[in-house]
């Protein structure tokens, strides 16, 4: 990656405005007319993109990251597999660009604009809607989906609320940043006296209905597709009020990248592109996954049987219980287990693999030394693995850091005399056979061409599939941790708006609104 140095300002501009967030004055729920603070960090960010990453520096790194939010709609991960209406279209999109798909999730120490300019992410895959960005940070998308903002209600609600004047009153509840925060300012301008509460960032719109729908709170705003999703999971929602026409939504990405917003572009319009009628219509793959997500009911309700939404439950799999309990043992961390555990069996116990490997970890019995039959038992097959893996790591303790377990599950996945042979040739080439990238990551690719591995003990070696393997259990995994460690709903609201104080720090800063 090319990165531009920040300049002095820009530096100190940051640095007063994390000072100012320490000093947001949070109010709890009680009043009518409650204000909370946030002007001090008005205009304090750059508006101009920080880094210099296009499709030329995406493509050569073959990873573009994509900022998602976590909902029935957009991007969740069920039983260890990821779904979602924007995550399939950008794993689509991915796949046509010929990079690798990085889904990376909202941090609530950033907006999402910062996490762009700053580099940590390539693309914002939430729906923008109009007016409410900044031409100076970012460029727009076409556009891929016509949404509605609306009013969500308890079923308990739904008689009652019919138009505007009926929100006097009313527990209204948000996100930050998000284009729903902007219409309760707007409603109260109009002189709606309703009573807004909002929660940060990085709590997914799908806990935002959770309340509503457990009756924390009687209303919530949303897009109709977020509403339409989540309704197959939570019968008590309710469309209400509309609020607004249908408007076009569409993806962000730095407006110093002409280049990668012309190839996604390129790829959407094969896609989505509007009729000599001005609609949307969509190619075969997006009518698919639109029904998918937003009219097959069928599909949905097969997932509810399932354990959802891993932000909200906190569940990945069946055999969470065997994952924490066998990492006790060996000293890792559950998480990590489930992870391989999905990358080697989807979690079907009974697994058998061309190479005769059994259940859930993927164990041969002359590795693990039982029967294959003993091998479907899960009680046995996850303590056997977490040995296992335990074991490799170990072996590689000079090596240093996270390269360290990459060590460990590359010979987990193909042979610690394989992972040898990659690290002898990693010598030969001049390179230190203790560095994953750069060094024995290349190594092991290097192993499928006749003229390096008939020149080492264990012969070929699908070098690929062990670096795709590391990459996808390592990826799986801090993903894993970072939605594991937000299962708890967050119950405690970060203040709220009216029409005279300044909205949110998002709104001064000119965050779009995204849901």
């Amino acid at each position: 990656m090319h990165t531009r140095a920040p300049q002095t300002g820009t530096v100190v501009a940051r640095v007063l405005y994390l000072v100012a967030l320490v000093g947001i004055v949070l109010i709890g729920i009680g009043g009518r007319s409650p204000r909370h603070t946030m002007h001090s960090a008005q205009a304090l960010v750059t508006s101009r993109p920080l880094v210099e990453r296009d499709f030329d520096q995406i493509h050569a790194s073959r990873s573009l990251r994509v900022l998602m939010t976590t909902s029935s709609a957009s991007y969740y991960v069920l039983r260890g597999e990821e779904y979602g209406f924007e995550f399939e279209l950008a794993d689509q999109i991915a796949r046509e660009l010929d990079v690798h798909l990085q889904v990376v999730l909202p941090d609530s120490r950033w907006t999402p604009i910062e996490m762009l300019q700053f580099g940590m992410v390539d693309v914002i895959a939430m729906p923008l809607l109009p007016g409410q960005t900044q031409a100076t940070e970012i460029a727009l998308t076409v556009p891929y989906q016509s949404v509605q903002q609306r009013l969500v209600v308890h079923r308990d609600q739904a008689d009652r609320v019919q138009g505007l004047s009926d929100l006097d009153g009313l527990k209204i509840a948000a996100r930050q940043f998000s284009s729903g925060e902007r219409e309760l300012a707007r409603l109260r301008r109009l002189g709606v006296d309703l009573f807004a509460v909002l929660y940060g960032p990085e709590v997914p719109q799908e806990e935002i209905l959770d309340l509503v729908a457990d009756g924390t709170y009687p209303a919530a705003i949303a897009l109709d597709v977020e509403i339409e999703a989540a309704q197959r999971f939570r019968k008590e929602l309710r469309k209400s009020v509309a609020l607004g026409p249908p408007k076009d939504v569409r993806w962000a990405v730095r407006s110093n990248s002409p280049q990668l917003l012309a190839a996604l572009d390129q790829v959407m319009t094969r896609h989505v592109r509007r009729n000599q009628y001005g609609r949307l219509i969509g190619s075969e793959f997006y009518n698919v996954i639109h029904a998918r997500y937003f009219d097959d009911s069928t599909r949905m309700e097969r997932h509810q049987s399932d354990p959802f939404l891993l932000a909200r439950t906190g569940r990945i799999s069946p055999y969470d219980h065997l994952f924490r309990s066998a990492a006790r043992e060996a000293r890792l961390d559950w998480r990590l287990l489930a992870a391989l555990s999905f990358q080697e069996s989807r979690f079907d116990p009974v697994a058998v693999s061309w190479a005769g490997a059994y259940g859930l970890m993927q164990l041969r019995p002359r590795t693990a030394g039982v029967s294959a039959d003993e091998l479907t038992d899960p009680e046995l097959n996850v303590p056997l693995g977490a040995q296992h893996l335990r074991k490799l790591y170990d072996r590689y303790e000079k090596v240093a850091g996270p390269d360290r377990m990459r060590f460990a599950l590359a010979a987990y996945n193909c042979g610690q005399g394989h992972l040898d042979d990659a690290r002898k040739l990693t010598r030969k080439l001049g390179r230190d056979p203790d560095v994953w990238e750069g060094s024995v990551r290349e190594a092991l690719l290097l192993l499928r061409q006749p003229s390096y591995h008939r020149t080492v003990r264990y012969g070929y070696v699908r070098g690929n599939e062990t670096v795709g393997y590391v990459r996808e259990v390592e990826q799986r995994f801090a993903l894993l941790k970072r939605m594991a460690s937000k299962s708890r709903p967050a119950r405690v609201a970060l203040g709220h708006v009216d029409a005279d104080a300044p909205i949110s720090r998002g709104a001064e800063l000119g965050a779009p609104g995204l849901d």
